[in-house]
């Protein structure tokens, strides 16, 4: 039954949900759930956007990452095993969020007893397939962008103080440098050091000629193969394309053992989960 009362509530309820609205705005919310955390009576000055970010939000509550909720949620224990498996890492020295990857895949794969396996891949090349803009930041609105300057902030320092800083001429240019990680995975630390922490442009053949020698690779032979080596270029196009059918949109991308795609650097514990879920299977296969 329709009553005087009922209208008036729900009068009120669509006022309170435009003025819920309006404040959201103005805190440049765009999308849910969004989190603001008040510790004692004073509210932070930005809030924390995602339901896979509530281990940022225990954090800003003091709770300490032993404590339940405190670190991104985890499944499975971690428990030694025999087994290794491997675990695909597509990555683009192009991408921040890559770079990130970096600084971390070898200590978790060390950590669960896998081993890592490179997969350099064309990100540009990627996004124009599934049509994604080409730097997808430049085409983000000015509230999106912005949050996730510093959302990158509290993965630098949730990764133990991590430093990032942009490469000059950004985006760069990776065709090159992902060709020569494919000939020489060892160019994979210096190059991603080079770009994103010392802030140099990588694209350009004669600053990564000085990178790589600097390291003590064979510079000159290595820029060589990449620019003539067919079967660099086709590993590289091989990698990219099956990339995008297994159904890749960005990086860093993981894969446990052929399973599927986990995409970003902040799933890092459903890549754990997955290398300790095959630890399992596996062993149980063998009994």
């Amino acid at each position: 039954m329709i009553t005087k009362e009922s209208v008036d509530k729900a009068l009120g309820d669509k006022d309170t949900l435009r003025e819920n609205t309006e404040w959201a705005l103005k805190k440049d919310v765009f999308g849910v759930p969004a989190f603001f955390v008040t510790v004692n009576g004073i509210m932070d000055s930005r809030f924390i956007f995602g339901g896979d970010r509530m281990f940022l939000v225990a954090q800003r509550l003091g709770i300490p990452r032993s404590e339940a909720f405190g670190s991104p949620l985890r499944l499975f224990p971690t428990k030694s095993s025999p087994i290794r498996p491997k675990i695909e890492w597509f990555h683009d020295f192009s991408s921040p969020w890559s770079y990130l990857s970096f600084t971390q895949i070898d200590r978790i794969a060390n950590e669960h007893g896998a081993d890592v396996v490179p997969r350099p891949i064309l990100l540009g090349a990627v996004f124009k397939s599934i049509g994604t803009p080409n730097v997808p930041m430049f085409a983000m609105s000015d509230a999106k962008r912005n949050y996730m300057a510093l959302d990158m902030e509290d993965w630098k320092q949730w990764w133990g103080g991590v430093q990032l800083v942009f490469p000059q001429g950004f985006p760069i240019r990776t065709v090159n440098s992902l060709r020569i990680a494919i000939a020489e995975p060892k160019v994979t630390q210096c190059i991603y050091r080079a770009a994103w922490v010392e802030g140099l442009n990588v694209g350009d053949d004669s600053i990564l000629a000085e990178v790589l020698a600097k390291n003590g690779f064979d510079s000159k032979e290595l820029l060589r193969r990449a620019k003539d080596d067919q079967g660099l270029k086709e590993l590289l196009i091989k990698n990219t394309n099956e990339a995008v059918q297994r159904g890749v949109c960005g990086v860093p991308t993981f894969s446990v053992e052929n399973g599927p795609v986990i995409w970003g650097q902040d799933r890092f514990n459903v890549v754990e989960d997955e290398v300790e879920a095959a630890k399992q299977k596996g062993t149980s296969a063998r009994l």
